[in-house]
C-alpha cells in the first residue's frame, strides 16, 4: 500500500473490523470441543483488551494530537473492560447433540485468530509509521460506533467533544458508517438473493440430474427392452430355422420312406410276378438233385455192391457154368484136332467179353445221366439265385424293375448240356453294370 491508500478507512478495511465483532455465539462441535469452548469462554475478556491494542498500534507514532489515542484509551477503560467483566460469556453442552458445545454471551464472542489478524487487515504490510492520522481517527471511530451498536451498556455514555479533531472525524463517520450499513445490507441481500438463486438453480440442477437419472433409467429400460426384443427376434428366426429344416427333414423322411415304400411294393410285386418262376426252377433244381443222387446210387451199385454181390453169392454157380459151357464145346469138336482148345478159348473171351460189355455200357450211361442232372441241379439253383438276387436289388433300390432284362436274359440261356452257351452265365456285377446302362438309357 502506499501512503495515500492508508490515509482514509475503506469499505474492506471497515468489514474487517466489522467481522470481528459480528457473532454473539460460538459453536464448537469435534472431539475436544467442551475444551475449546471453556477456553474460549475464559479468554474473552483478554481479546477484547487485546482489539483494542491492535487498533490502537495504528497510532503507535501519533503524538495524540488529534486525541484519537486518548478516546480509544478512555473507551476501552471506561467502556470495553467493564462491560467484558460484566458480560461473563459461559459455555454449555448442546442437549440434541451431546458432542457439540456453544459459547454464549452479552457482548460479541471473540476468536484469537480473528483478533490477531485485524492489524494485517487493515493496513496489509505497510509499516504503520506510514498510516496518516486520518486513516487512524477513521478506524477508531468507526470501531466505537460498531462495538457501541453491537452492545448493551448500562453505564454513563461515552463522551465525545465535536470540536476536537476526533470529534470531528467521529461525527463525520457516522454518515460514512451508514452509507457502509446500507452497503452492507444491500450486499447481504444480494448475497441472500444470489443464496436463494444458487439454492434454485441447485434445485433445477438437482433436479435436472434426477431427470437425467430417470431418463437414462429409462434409456437402460428401453435399451434392455431392445436387447429383449433382440433375443426374442433371434428366437423366433432360430425356431423358424429349426421348424423350416424339421419341415425339410420330414418331407425329405417322407420322400424317403415313400421311396422305401414304393420299392417295397415294386419288390412285392416283382416277387410276386416272379413267383412261379422261381418255384418252376426250385422243382427243377429239385428233380434235378433227385435223378442226381439216384443215378449216383445206381452207380455206387454197379460199380461195387453188383460184382462183389455176385462173386460172392454166385461164384460156384458161375464157375459151374463156364465149365459146363467148355464141356460142351469140347464135346462138340471131339472130332477135330485143335479145334477144341481154340474153341474153349474163344467161349471163355466170349463170356467174359458180354458181361463186361454190357457193364460198361450201363456204367457209361449212368456215369453221363449222373453229370446231367449235376449241371441241372447248379443251373436250376444259379438261376434260383440270380432271381434272388434282383428281387433283393430292387427292394435295396439298386436295382429297378426296368432292369429285368439283365434277369430275363440270365434266365432264358440255353440250359447245360443242350448246345453250346450264347453268353457266359452272368455275375453280379454284370447285372449291376446292365441296371445303370438301361437306367442312363431310360433318362
Amino acid at each position: 500500500m502506499t501512503q495515500e491508500e492508508v490515509s482514509r478507512i475503506t469499505t474492506e478495511q471497515m468489514r474487517a473490523i466489522s467481522s470481528v465483532l459480528r457473532l454473539n455465539q460460538f459453536v464448537f462441535s469435534s472431539e475436544h470441543a467442551e475444551a475449546a469452548a471453556k477456553n474460549i469462554a475464559s479468554e474473552q475478556l483478554d481479546l477484547h483488551i487485546e482489539l483494542c491494542q491492535q487498533i490502537s498500534a495504528l497510532g503507535a507514532f501519533d503524538n495524540d494530537e488529534t486525541g484519537t489515542s486518548g478516546t480509544l484509551i478512555a473507551f476501552r477503560d471506561g467502556y470495553v473492560r467493564p462491560l467484558a467483566e460484566q458480560a461473563k460469556p459461559f459455555s454449555y453442552e448442546d442437549q440434541e447433540n451431546k458432542r457439540t458445545f456453544i459459547v454464549e454471551s452479552g457482548i460479541p464472542v471473540l476468536m484469537r485468530s480473528e483478533v490477531e489478524e485485524v492489524l494485517r487487515k487493515l493496513i496489509g504490510n505497510t509499516p504503520v509509521n506510514r498510516v496518516r492520522p486520518r486513516f487512524y481517527a477513521e478506524c477508531v471511530a468507526f470501531y466505537i460506533q460498531e462495538y457501541q451498536e453491537r452492545t448493551s451498556w448500562s453505564g454513563p455514555p461515552v463522551q465525545i467533544s465535536d470540536a476536537s479533531y476526533f470529534g470531528q472525524v467521529y461525527f463525520a463517520m457516522r454518515a460514512k458508517r451508514e452509507l457502509f450499513k446500507a452497503q452492507e445490507e444491500a450486499r447481504a441481500q444480494e448475497a441472500a438473493e444470489y443464496s436463494a438463486a444458487e439454492r434454485y438453480l441447485t434445485g433445477i440442477r438437482t433436479e435436472i440430474a434426477t431427470q437425467k437419472l430417470e431418463v437414462n433409467a429409462v434409456s437402460g429400460r428401453i435399451a434392455e427392452m431392445v436387447d429383449k426384443l433382440t433375443g426374442i427376434q433371434n428366437e423366433i428366426e432360430a425356431a423358424q430355422s429349426h421348424f423350416a429344416n424339421s419341415i425339410e427333414q420330414t418331407q425329405q423322411t417322407i420322400i424317403e420312406n415313400d421311396a422305401k415304400a414304393q420299392n417295397a411294393h415294386d419288390a412285392m410285386m416283382e416277387q410276386m410276378r416272379l413267383k412261379e418262376t422261381d418255384k418252376l426252377w426250385r422243382n427243377e433244381g429239385h428233380k434235378a438233385a433227385k435223378h442226381y443222387y439216384w443215378s449216383l446210387g445206381g452207380l455206387v451199385l454197379l460199380l461195387a455192391a453188383l460184382p462183389i454181390l455176385a462173386i460172392t453169392l454166385f461164384k460156384t454157380d458161375l464157375l459151374a457154368y463156364i465149365q459146363q459151357i467148355e464141356a460142351n464145346i469140347e464135346a462138340a469138336t471131339k472130332g477135330s484136332a485143335g479145334v477144341a482148345p481154340v474153341g474153349a478159348a474163344i467161349g471163355r473171351i466170349f463170356l467174359l467179353t458180354v458181361p463186361i460189355a454190357f457193364f460198361i455200357w450201363a456204367v457209361k450211361l449212368l456215369v453221363r445221366y449222373n453229370m446231367r442232372s449235376m449241371l441241372v441241379m447248379d443251373d436250376a439253383n444259379h438261376r434260383v439265385a440270380i432271381l434272388n438276387t434282383y428281387l433283393f436289388l430292387v427292394k435295396q433300390e439298386v436295382a429297378k424293375v426296368e432292369d429285368r432284362g439283365a434277369l430275363l436274359e440270365a434266365m432264358f440261356r440255353r440250359m447245360p448240356g443242350h448246345g453250346p452257351e450264347t453268353i457266359d452265365p452272368p455275375s453280379l456285377p454284370d447285372i449291376m453294370r446292365y441296371g445303370q446302362t438301361v437306367g442312363q438309357a431310360g433318362k
